[in-house]
């Protein structure tokens, strides 16, 4: 009775093993810890209750890292994803006062700056367009054609002076050239190195068209901008918080990278406007991501399992 007792009582530590573990060792294990503890013992003793615990808890860590392969094919899906919704968002920052202008007229919520016009309206179509082709290119996977759109991209909207005039008005077409560099820095610089590694890499594979949906959700009214802001900070915090340790504990990179790059704007750009919806967005779908090839090794043993599905998110 009391071997019988002892067994179950070692057996429920066990539980903390994978199933396939189990499987393979849990009674030889248990022969050989009833051998040890003699025929009086009734409890696992407090070193080997926090040793199998311990163990428990390294076996399912292990199952559930990448090997070297997949390690390096996540970097590069949260690269793609990342660098897909960073440019989602530029293309609703422009489509945001557009539509907005198109529909009900336009005005700076500072009342500092000149109503949308019309040449500020072309500038901005100009914008959508590139940023929408930019990202079809990506989302199919053809990432060295999004570089060269990308690039005429940013040197489309070095144009910007020539098209709105000099900001602010009184100001010279120079300073507003110098300016606009900075802006093309700030906004086109992380994304052309992205997509340059990606390149690079290759075997970038293909994203769903539902991805396109997602900027008709970024159109935000400017007067939430500070609002926005606060709350994008906060999502973006949380987010990482949960992905760091996600990342560390069992390789799923990821949620991290992704959560990473699209939160550059929320650091670098001054347009406070739509933040929160792209960074929740990230959260959401990368989180699902994680917990879809976390089910997909668990379902398939110790060892990773296949190549995701080219349309799995």
């Amino acid at each position: 009775m009391t071997a019988t007792i002892l067994r179950r009582r070692y057996r429920r530590l066990l539980g903390v093993y994978p199933s396939e573990w189990r499987a393979a060792n849990e009674t030889v294990v248990l022969d050989t810890l009833l051998e040890a503890a003699g025929p009086d013992r009734h409890w696992p003793s407090a070193r080997e209750t926090l040793a199998l615990l311990v163990g428990g808890g390294r076996a399912r860590i292990a199952r559930l890292r990448p090997d070297a392969g997949q390690r390096g094919r996540r970097w590069l899906d949260g690269l793609h994803l990342g660098a897909i919704l960073l440019t989602l968002w530029w293309l609703a920052v422009a489509m945001g006062p557009l539509v907005s202008w198109l529909g009900h007229g336009f005005r700076d919520v500072s009342r500092d700056s000149p109503a949308y016009d019309g040449p500020s309206a072309a500038y901005d179509s100009v914008w959508v367009v590139m940023a929408a082709v930019t990202a079809i290119l990506l989302l199919r996977g053809r990432v060295k054609a999004a570089l060269v759109a990308l690039a005429v991209w940013a040197l489309a909207s070095l144009l910007k002076p020539w098209v709105i005039g000099a900001d602010p008005p009184e100001g010279t077409v120079a300073g507003s050239l110098a300016m606009t560099v900075l802006e093309a820095a700030v906004w086109a610089l992380p994304l052309l190195a992205i997509l340059a590694v990606l390149a690079w890499r290759g075997g970038v594979r293909s994203r769903s068209w539902a991805w396109l949906l997602l900027p008709t959700a970024l159109v935000i009214s400017y007067e939430w901008a500070p609002m926005v802001w606060t709350v994008t900070l906060m999502v973006l915090l949380v987010g990482l918080l949960a992905a760091l340790p996600l990342a560390v504990v069992t390789g799923e990179v990821r949620p991290a990278v992704v959560l990473a790059i699209a939160g550059m704007h929320s650091l670098l750009s001054t347009v406070l406007t739509i933040e929160v919806s792209v960074t929740s967005a990230a959260l959401a779908v990368t989180a699902l991501a994680g917990w879809g090839a976390f089910r997909t090794r668990q379902g398939s043993g110790i060892t990773t399992g296949g190549p995701i599905s080219h349309e799995d998110a």
